[in-house]
């Protein structure tokens, strides 16, 4: 088999194993929140996943995978025939070695124990419930067959959570896998044919151009056809003079004939170029359209790793959790929903770690022992809002200020000043935890800062609102798709920069005389409140500072999380839609710019 086709095969085999581990953690997650006894169905379908999966790997040679799966296999059949039962610490097992499964996948074997994991699956059954595994493909790992499958290491224990809504898998009549890949290159030729589009509508613009000037051209000769007249009759009055300017006045005669031609010409390639512009328009927005919903996915296809999370943290910390989900069949952009999954998981297990009680300290506060985290989802036109509410201890804001002005990311002036928006916004910067103690589930503020730099990345925003005592909320808003967005083009020194017109709230024109200084930091007073001001260019690190600034200034005000900042620019050049590029890894890395994107004008 060519090395091609080879990497092919295992590129499918990975995706259809990654549905398959998916499925098979929803179920398991499904059965361990049930109050009633499986039902039969439920447990085959079981089963044949992971029988599923076992042949799959074993068309590609991936015994160790395979090894795992039987063993998952059996043990899956002595639960459906009634000889195991499935509790928590039983439960564990089959997640850790769903785990390793994922972790042969990877390639990141170095501390993954595998013997450890069969022989704790093996002793889940007894002999007699053991089917016999079958003849095995011995590994023959090449370049392009994926990753090594054989590792030593070791795999830590998983714990049980309190469960969660079932996801709903609706059966489609007819499916293709395509590499997303191949998504991504059609999307990036689409890009090319928005371009084009553009390219067409600023043609359209310059022969609009030439049509008027063929109009004052017209208007002209208008204003000297009766001197052209008068010239005509003097000279065929004196046939002297007719053969010394009958040229001249032939070639009037056909440039008039040319003018009234090129006018009509103009108006019919006008009107064709309109139409062509407006038809090329329709078919690339109509295949942008459609290219971008083949990348959404329902939100809840990320739920069951989140679910996971709950289950495993909360079991680790023996604590009693019902993690309810609302609005999951909401569809984002794959890339979106990938740069999402971080920071929700560390947001909820800042939740369990330091917002849900214990068991016992919930109810002498008279709370339910079991804890309650609602994660929902709501649309509001292109924007989707992510909310996540816990009813646990909630955050102390007096605490908050302590800790920031403990570490001087406020002075205790300052923190006296702020408002509860302000405050909760400082548990987003490096280093800020309310906590006395490391623990190592999370801190709340611990990773806040990163939360937010993936947010920065999806161009969403986070706000934080809680109550002492009745728990906390994570509100993110972002966009459904990062493939085109509205912007207003800026210009500052001889660059261009799009700033998404969803954070614009206005634009602003002010004397330098306005600016003071607050603690040093450069302020404009907008609406009677303080807004920090800064040169846009300063702020990307292109050069500028804020001394350089003229009488007269441009700014446009942005908001993030109820905060207001402006951003000195040197002129607005349009607003207008941008089909958005990824960076390239080097790019990428650079803070406040999280996309690119290619102008008509090149």
């Amino acid at each position: 088999m060519h090395d091609k086709k080879r990497q092919e095969l295992y590129e499918l085999f990975q995706a259809e194993a990654t549905e398959h581990l998916e499925r098979m953690n929803e179920i398991l997650l499904q059965l361990e929140a049930g109050s009633s006894a499986p039902e039969e169905e439920t447990l085959r379908e079981l089963f044949r996943v992971a029988h599923s999966l076992k042949g799959a790997a074993r068309t590609v040679n991936r015994t160790a995978i395979e090894r795992v799966a039987h063993a998952l296999e059996s043990v899956f059949e002595a639960v459906r025939s009634g000889k195991l039962g499935l509790d928590p610490d039983i439960a564990d097992v089959l997640y850790d070695g769903l785990d390793s499964i994922q972790v042969l996948l990877s390639g990141q074997t170095e501390q993954l124990d595998l013997d450890g994991v069969l022989a704790n699956l093996a002793g889940l059954i007894t002999d007699e419930d053991v089917s016999p595994p079958g003849p095995s493909i011995p590994d023959q790992p090449s370049p392009h067959a994926g990753p090594p499958q054989e590792p030593p290491g070791l795999v830590a224990p998983l714990a049980v959570t309190q469960e969660i809504p079932a996801i709903d898998h609706q059966a489609t009549d007819e499916t293709i896998r395509v590499p997303v890949g191949k998504l991504d290159h059609l999307m990036a030729e689409v890009s090319n044919l928005l371009v084009a589009h553009m390219n067409i509508e600023h043609r359209v613009a310059s022969l609009r151009e030439l049509r008027a000037m063929h109009r004052r051209w017209q208007k002209q000769w208008r204003r000297v056809n009766t001197t052209y007249i008068r010239l005509v009759r003097a000279v065929t009055q004196n046939p002297a003079e007719m053969s010394q300017w009958k040229p001249v006045l032939d070639f009037l005669q056909e440039t008039q004939r040319y003018m009234r031609i090129t006018g009509k010409q103009f108006t019919a390639v006008e009107r064709a170029l309109n139409e062509d512009s407006l038809a090329l328009g329709f078919a690339a927005d109509a295949l942008q359209s459609g290219v971008r919903d083949l990348r959404l996915l329902p939100f809840e296809t990320i739920v069951g790793v989140l679910q996971r999370t709950v289950r495993d943290v909360a079991r680790e910390l023996n604590k009693e959790v019902l993690f309810r989900t609302v609005g999951t069949r909401i569809e984002l952009d794959k890339h979106v929903l990938e740069l999402l999954k971080d920071p929700l998981i560390h947001i909820l297990r800042n939740a369990l770690d330091h917002g849900i009680e214990p068991p016992d300290t919930r109810e002498r506060l008279g709370k339910p022992r079991q804890g309650l985290i609602l994660l929902s989802l709501m649309q509001r036109s292109s924007k989707v809002h992510v909310i996540i509410t816990d009813d646990g201890y909630g955050i102390d804001p007096e605490r908050v200020m302590r800790r920031a002005a403990q570490i001087d990311l406020v002075s205790s002036d300052e923190a006296q000043h702020m408002n509860e928006t302000e405050i909760y916004e400082l548990l987003m910067q490096p280093g800020m935890s309310t906590r006395e103690t490391v623990s190592t589930i999370s801190g709340r503020g611990v990773g806040l800062d990163v939360v937010r730099d993936h947010l920065e990345a999806l161009q969403g925003q986070i706000q934080i609102r809680s109550r002492i005592g009745e728990g906390t909320s994570f509100e993110l808003v972002l966009p459904v798709s990062l493939s085109t967005i509205h912007c207003m083009l800026v210009r500052t020194g001889n660059e261009l920069y799009a700033i998404p017109t969803t954070a614009v709230l206005r634009v602003i024109e002010y004397h330098a005389d306005a600016v003071f200084q607050v603690k040093g930091k450069p302020m404009l007073r907008l609406d009677n409140s303080p807004v920090p001001v800064a040169f846009l260019a300063d702020t990307l690190e292109r050069g500028h500072q804020l001394d350089e600034i003229g009488a007269e200034a441009l700014a446009i005000v942005l908001s993030s999380a109820d905060r207001q900042y402006a951003f000195v620019v040197d002129d607005i050049v349009a607003e207008q839609e941008v089909v958005v590029r990824n960076l390239n890894s080097e790019m990428a890395r650079v803070r406040n710019v999280s996309g690119a994107t290619l102008l008509a004008n090149g």
